[in-house]
């Protein structure tokens, strides 16, 4: 995950919705390029066999049945690599990397930069369910901030894989997005996002859905409340296969407690699934859903866990570990 500020003094690295991994970035200052540290990331292949991470670079595939991992890192290659996600066939994957969004092949014979604008930085990108277009956070980049991005300037874009047609969904300056991505017809996304709540940088957590043409505002599912308190209410969603649930992470039920959460798609029937504990002894990160919607895989303490739906049955699946 990513967060910070913009400010005009140097800041200590920060923690994004009151937790998560430590990250260190450099603007495009002069030339220099982001780099990131201790920040794993993954996506789940769309048969939930296999599994893609990164941990700055290279990239790597987990074989979930076998436990065997490979590495993607051939020439051509960019560096601080995040937020590898696959394409829906199984034969692509596109990532973050150096501030821009990349598209490879899982052979490693081709890499190729889809965005390059010094004005934006692109982050978090997911495929469209037919693999043709990537939904992404974009933050305007500040040179006077100390890590380049003016985070208070976030909003969910789209481009086409060939790296055409490139456009905004929303255009509300949210002060930092998580976990953009279609629902399972194509014809909306849904993310969470601080909203900002005045000049000051006040702000609430809340989850949305806007439609994929972007020719609506946002529509608000689930929101944080004046009078609820703790570090996050709404963070990396994931949307069920059958598009009915969601699942999140969020400390509503024990303030400062994350727990992986269940609501459904109009935002009702919040549920933790019991596995929730103090922020110090280590937090859930990016929860999916395995393609038969009944397991949920999410990583904690730098390994790849699973649980069902009812909450029973967490265990460790494998060490995410870059060979």
């Amino acid at each position: 995950m990513l967060g910070g500020c913009a400010a005009l003094f140097l800041l200590p690295p920060l923690v994004t919705f009151g937790f998560g991994a430590l990250v260190f970035v450099m603007g495009k200052l002069s030339g220099a390029k982001y780099v990131r540290a201790n920040e794993l990331t993954y996506d789940l292949s769309a048969d939930g066999k296999r599994v893609v991470f990164a941990l700055n670079s290279p990239l790597s595939l987990l074989e979930l049945a076998t436990g065997k991992s490979t590495t993607i890192d051939t020439p051509g290659f960019p560096r601080a690599l995040a937020y590898p996600t696959l394409s829906p066939e199984g034969k692509a994957v596109a990532f973050s990397a150096e501030s821009d969004l990349w598209l490879a092949s899982l052979d490693g014979k081709s890499v190729r930069r889809l965005t390059n604008d010094d004005t934006y930085s692109e982050f978090k990108p997911r495929f469209s369910p037919d693999g043709q277009k990537l939904v992404f956070a974009r933050p305007k980049n500040n040179p006077i901030a100390p890590t380049g991005v003016f985070w208070s300037d976030s909003d969910v874009w789209t481009i086409r894989r060939d790296g055409t047609d490139l456009r905004p969904l929303t255009h509300s300056k949210y002060r930092e997005i998580s976990a953009p991505q279609f629902t399972p017809d194509g014809r909306s996304v849904i993310f969470a996002a601080r909203v900002p709540t005045d000049d000051m940088g006040g702000s609430r957590e809340a989850l949305f859905e806007v439609a994929a043409h972007g020719k609506q505002p946002p529509r608000e599912l689930f929101g944080r409340k004046a009078e609820d308190i703790g570090g996050s209410f709404v963070h990396d969603p994931a949307l069920s296969p059958d598009g009915k649930q969601f699942v999140i992470i969020s400390d509503k039920a024990n303030p400062f407690n994350y727990d992986l959460c269940l609501l459904q798609r109009d935002g009702s029937g919040f549920r933790p699934l019991g596995l929730a504990g103090p922020a110090e002894k280590g937090t859930f990160e990016q929860p999916r859903f395995a393609p038969d919607g009944k397991t949920i895989f999410y990583l904690w303490k730098d390994a790849l866990w699973q649980v069902s739906t009812d909450g029973k049955n967490a265990h460790a699946v494998a060490p995410l570990t870059v060979q």
